[in-house]
């Protein structure tokens, strides 16, 4: 008979399992089970945490989202590069998908350098931009 907290024929707690099944989503099963035994102590495998996914998926209810094409999300950033022996800044504005949609270099990183670089781009997509990700001040930008 199992003890109370314990799935029958399961050496580790419901919690563990539980909790492994939720890592292994995001990061590797290999990752999970050293999370594992640094917080638990269990010593489990990276094929048990993979089996237990399998196996208990079904059981845990995530949130989910449902894409639809009416909202575009666009992710900005700007690196600092070198560019003919000078240091530049690389502004670059991307949809959700991965595909580049614009792209400017600057010798500043200044309001004016993003500012130009979202009017450019909301002038090649043809419509606003739903939400921004990847830069703090994107809102402040975007006007």
């Amino acid at each position: 008979m199992a003890k109370a907290g314990y799935l029958k024929r399961y050496r580790n707690p419901i919690i563990v399992i539980r909790f492994a099944i939720i890592l292994h989503i995001y990061i590797p099963s290999r990752i999970v089970s050293l999370l594992l035994f640094l917080l638990f102590r269990a010593r489990v495998t990276h094929k048990t945490v993979c089996e237990w996914t399998n196996k208990f998926t079904n059981n845990i209810n995530l949130p989910s989202y449902k894409f639809t094409e009416d909202i575009l999300i666009c992710h900005v950033d700007e690196k600092y590069v070198k560019v003919k022996g000078e240091w530049c800044y690389w502004w670059s504005i991307k949809d959700c998908f991965g595909n580049l949609i614009h792209s400017i270099v600057t010798p500043f990183r200044d309001f004016d350098s993003a500012k130009k670089l979202l009017k450019d781009a909301r002038r090649k997509i043809g419509r606003e931009v739903d939400i921004f990700a990847n830069i703090e001040s994107a809102n402040r930008f975007a006007n």
